[in-house]
């Protein structure tokens, strides 16, 4: 929609969201966990996995959706809370 109306001038956008990063070996069970604890109803965890700014899951597989979300949503940057700060230089560092 952004990138529609934005036309010719999208790559000059900055496009950032407040992200929630979930570093887990359950990615099942943390994103229900994750479904519970916002209280949302009528969504499972396939469509949690598709949301642009959900990332759960091991490093390799937040990596693998990082691209594949910058690249599908044209992300310029993310934001995140300063306690999920360790976590995410543990995701960016590639440790």
């Amino acid at each position: 929609m952004v990138h529609e109306a934005a036309g010719d001038r999208f790559g000059n956008l900055e496009i950032n969201a407040f992200s929630t990063f979930v570093v887990t070996a359950k990615r099942r069970a943390a994103t229900e966990d994750l479904i519970s604890r916002r209280g949302w109803t009528g969504i499972d965890v396939e469509e949690v996995w598709q949301m642009p700014t959900i990332f759960i899951g091991s490093l390799d597989q937040i990596r693998a959706d990082l691209r594949a979300r910058r690249q599908r949503f044209g992300l310029s940057y993310l934001v995140v809370g300063e306690d999920r700060l360790p976590a995410l230089a543990e995701i960016i560092s590639g440790r």
